[in-house]
């Protein structure tokens, strides 16, 4: 708790995190199309039914996407600021709209941070376009039609209008749904998913403290270890002047604020009485450890040491901005990290691979253009490295793994009318799947509970040439040969081996100092236009005992 006597003040400009990977056109066209089918005798077909519905829209309709900054001039200062918050950005667009800002006809839907969207072309007030994207612009405009029904939290909908279900603890419950369009084979279709979320309520963290603990006290020893469970990775928000900081929470530290010293040798009570005129109350109680957004890029790469995957070794890389604050989309590193594992390959085998089939996970549709423009070429100056000329290097194929998609798959028995998930194997590669380019769907393990979900990959590049079948086939095998079980996974298991590297690499060199980078008022500044020579990286080392040995969780 804490009362503020602090006037309000103008911050002079407040600078945009921004990416330092170059953009790059995507050419949809040149990427790998789908392989004709094959007619096997051991392939047998399956009846599913799928959450996408069909959707037809006008034929020629116009769409644009526009970059958007909304400003305010200080009273005070005199100075322009961009204006902070959500809802303050909601309900200053909202003004400009009500007031003739627009044309009455035109369509236009803000999502109250950086991007509005419209039918129509805006001339006045002058803004930024952006043509790509169609179906992201078709989408958000669905959105518009429910802007008085739903609220959005999380890419999630949730029924206004709905009160949600109250839980024990303070806790509540609500059901809510996503919805993205789709490109597929001849339509277009929109993916609709229910969800069932539970929320924390909104209401201020001391209050929430004692409705887990039943009384206004200070909880005991036993009782902070099931505060740190519950409160574990939760956001709480603290208002300090006339901005908000969100924090992620840790854990709690048993010091209280007259316990805890910083560098200028103040108590946290004498630093925020002087430094910020903020009178510390309830300070008998504990503090929080947490954090906020660090900016600490840590990623994995698992190269197999024979044809059959029966043994892997990793390499981890560590990238971030050398000061400052920006977004890094793809992987800086990938050159070093492949020419270290294919010299493993080379080293267990006494011979180097004349294929590779890079499976990459964590990539969005809107990067593949980055992924195709940095992450191959920097696979083939591997390559280089290694293979020596161009007519020695082995054929490539790269294909994006999607995990985090909304789409399902079911069958369906019409004589007992009962629903159940498809058969380990399936695979999807019609109907709602992409037109021409080369993606599908595989189910390759069994769900122990609800439904099952299958990974969606999408080729990039394919030098090898593989039939259908045969990726497909690979695809499905490689999810069989995680070291630690004779269970099938969802992905390549090692794509999975990846993920978990990357984690507790996460946990193992987390570096505070590095994470916050250059700082202006005690939070990092991002950098302006950044571009690669902002970045840096490193491959973290790790002991020789556990340096080519499969990753386990």
């Amino acid at each position: 708790m804490a009362s503020n006597h602090q006037p309000n003040f103008i911050r002079q400009e407040r600078i945009l995190v921004s990416s330092a990977i170059p953009s790059a056109t995507l050419d949809l066209f040149a990427l790998p199309r789908r392989p004709a089918p094959t007619n096997s005798s051991r392939q047998r077909g399956e009846y599913l039914l799928t959450n996408h519905f069909s959707c037809v829209f006008a034929n020629n309709l116009p769409l644009y996407q526009y970059d958007v900054a909304i400003e305010e001039l200080g009273s005070c200062s005199g100075e322009w600021y961009e204006s902070k918050g959500r809802s303050r950005c909601g309900r200053i667009m909202q003004l400009l709209i009500c007031n003739g800002g627009f044309d009455p006809q035109v369509v236009v839907w803000y999502d109250e941070q950086k991007c509005l969207y419209t039918t129509s072309l805006l001339t006045s007030p002058q803004l930024i376009i952006s043509k790509d994207g169609r179906m992201r612009i078709l989408e958000t405009l669905l959105k518009k039609s429910l802007q008085d029904q739903v609220e959005v939290v999380n890419n999630t909908c949730y029924f206004l209008n709905e009160p949600p279900k109250k839980l024990a603890g303070g806790f509540e419950e609500r059901l809510g749904f996503t919805q993205a369009l789709n490109l597929s084979s001849g339509r277009s279709t929109l993916n609709i998913q229910t969800k069932l979320t539970t929320f924390y309520p909104e209401i201020a963290l001391l209050d929430f403290i004692h409705i887990q603990i039943g009384s206004k006290r200070i909880p005991n020893e036993n009782e902070f270890k099931k505060l740190n469970r519950i409160l574990k990775n939760c956001l709480v928000v603290t208002r300090q002047s006339n901005w908000k900081q969100a924090y992620e929470i840790d854990q709690f530290d048993q010091r209280r604020p007259t316990e805890i010293t910083i560098e200028s040798g103040e108590t946290l009570v004498e630093y925020y009485k002087n430094a910020k005129n903020i009178t510390l109350n309830q300070t008998n109680y504990p503090c929080i450890q947490s954090f906020t957004n660090s900016y600490l890029f840590v990623l994995a790469v698992v190269g197999s040491g024979d044809s059959l995957c029966s043994t892997t070794a990793v390499r981890v890389c560590q990238q971030y901005p050398k000061e400052g604050k920006c977004s890094i989309e793809t992987i800086v590193g990938m050159a070093d990290m492949v020419e270290q594992l294919l010299d493993y390959y080379r080293q267990a085998n006494k011979v180097l691979p004349n294929k590779v089939v890079f499976y990459r996970d964590g990539v969005d549709d809107g990067q593949f253009g980055k992924v195709i423009a940095h992450e191959i070429p920097a696979i083939r100056q591997a390559f280089d490295r290694i293979y020596g000329k161009k007519s020695n290097h082995p054929l490539l194929t790269f294909i994006v793994v999607k995990k985090r998609h909304n789409t399902r798959f079911f069958n369906y028995n019409s004589s007992t009318k009962q629903f159940s998930n498809m058969s380990i194997g399936t695979v999807i590669d019609t109907t709602i799947v992409h037109p021409y380019q080369n993606n599908f769907y595989l189910n390759s393990h069994y769900a122990f509970q609800g439904v099952n979900h299958s990974s969606l990959y999408h080729v990039l590049f394919d030098d090898i040439g593989f039939t259908a079948d045969e990726l497909h086939l690979l695809t499905y095998h490689l999810c069989f040969t995680d070291p630690r079980s004779s269970a099938a996974e969802a992905i390549p298991s090692v794509v999975h081996q990846a993920d978990i590297a990357a984690m507790k690499a996460r946990d193992l060199f987390y570096d505070d100092e590095r994470s916050s980078a250059t700082s202006v008022g005690g939070r990092s500044q991002a950098l302006r236009n950044p571009t690669l020579n902002d970045l840096d990286y490193e491959i973290l080392d790790v002991h020789e005992n556990l340096k080519n040995r499969p990753v386990f969780g």
